[in-house]
């Protein structure tokens, strides 16, 4: 899963071979850490375990990047390595 952008703590990842909706995942405290799953149209979380201070700061960071996301994910989708998404 290529990793598009570090926020402080928490990597942001884009899936190639993922399922609908397009969606980010992040990754906090190395593999088997803390998690998320944000949906990239609506951020809507669908899952997590980080804690709130992360997750405010993953979905304000989103919220500014919903272009950059929607491009990453296409990429992904399309067999390319999405390209990195600045902090």
């Amino acid at each position: 899963m290529p990793k598009v952008c570090q926020l402080g703590g928490c990597a942001i990842y884009v899936n190639a071979d993922d399922h609908e909706p397009a969606h980010f995942h992040v990754r906090a405290g190395g593999r088997g850490g803390l998690q998320a799953w944000v949906e990239i149209e609506s951020l809507a979380v669908r899952h997590t375990n980080l804690s709130q201070t992360d997750l405010k700061m993953v979905l304000d960071w989103a919220a500014q990047r919903l272009p950059e996301l929607r491009a990453a994910w296409r990429q992904a989708r399309a067999g390319q390595l999405p390209e990195q998404i600045p902090v």
